[in-house]
């Protein structure tokens, strides 16, 4: 007895529903099956790409091509991710070309998710296009293993949801400006943040000399003063509309208070053993009001 197909007779956008939550080289797979699936993928406004880096620069040279056309030939982009394998050092420069310009296409064609992932080994790629941090369409945007270069002027008025894993910026200063341009912010998690330039694997060199340099002398001014002209006028930043915040591994350069109104809070263990001096007092001031509200929904796992 034959199998029936149930499947083929479905809708386009039902159909299309189900291959987003395929890669994009797997949904366009599909175009095999039979003519009724040949077009499909055509119409997926959810692309997914995994970025592989071979050893031949003429097949990544020809990979990119083929992102090129696919994201230029949508009329609309709701969703991108791109999830790159481990990055040799050649790779890294056009890398970072590649993917700012193909993101800047997407937010052109209305996009509302951004989903950016890389293993968090040397060397970093970075995401420093201006029109990412001004895009007013993005509702999502995640970040795994970037180091993210922060524009100067920072207006996300419909993102939601931002999740920073392993992400890396210049100083605190840039996370708060970050956080400050999203009004409208309702989930937030950021693990394993790290606060450095982009990351590039040291040559010899430049470990003899971090081996030679003397402790006392790195720094001559007192922390508490670096500190507060890093933060600058962003401590006083609010994210009245966050509800959900999960904040592990992270120092108290992001303050308390930013997300003293949340209904669900986790925090790391760590926070308080990662606080400095200068902000022990604020951190305690801050997180009383962040008690009475986890006694308020008792539904807040709260790790401290």
């Amino acid at each position: 007895m034959a199998m029936v197909d149930r499947i083929s007779p479905l809708p386009d956008d039902i159909l299309c529903h189900i291959l987003s939550f395929l890669s994009t080289k797997d949904a366009i797979s599909t175009s095999l099956l039979s003519k009724r699936w040949r077009p499909l993928w055509r119409s997926l406004p959810c692309l997914h790409f995994d970025l592989n880096f071979p050893n031949s620069p003429s097949i990544y040279i020809n990979n990119c091509n083929i992102i090129y056309r696919i994201i230029l030939s949508r009329d609309h982009i709701k969703s991108l991710r791109f999830q790159c394998g481990p990055i040799f050092n050649f790779y890294l420069d056009p890398l970072d070309a590649n993917i700012n310009e193909w993101v800047d296409i997407a937010i052109q064609h209305g996009l509302e998710n951004l989903d950016l992932g890389h293993p968090c080994d040397p060397p970093i790629p970075t995401l420093w296009s201006s029109s990412i941090f001004r895009c007013k369409t993005l509702v999502v945007l995640k970040l795994e293993g970037f180091f993210v270069d922060v524009d100067d002027i920072v207006h996300l008025p419909s993102l939601k949801i931002l999740i920073l894993d392993c992400a890396y910026f210049r100083e605190p200063r840039c996370v708060l400006k970050l956080l400050s341009g999203c009004p409208s912010l309702e989930n937030l998690e950021a693990n394993c943040i790290d606060y450095d330039g982009p990351i590039e694997e040291d040559s010899e060199e430049e470990q003899d000399e971090s081996i030679e340099e003397d402790p006392e002398e790195e720094q001559d001014e007192p922390i508490e003063e670096d500190m507060e002209e890093t933060n600058g006028d962003y401590d006083g930043i609010s994210l009245p509309k966050l509800v959900n915040a999960e904040v592990s591994c992270l120092t108290p350069d992001i303050p308390l208070r930013a997300i003293s109104s949340v209904r669900f809070l986790r925090m790391d263990e760590m926070w308080i053993g990662l606080t400095h001096n200068l902000y022990l007092n604020a951190f305690l001031r801050n997180l009383q009001n962040v008690l009475l509200e986890i006694m308020k929904t008792q539904k807040v796992h709260c790790y401290l």
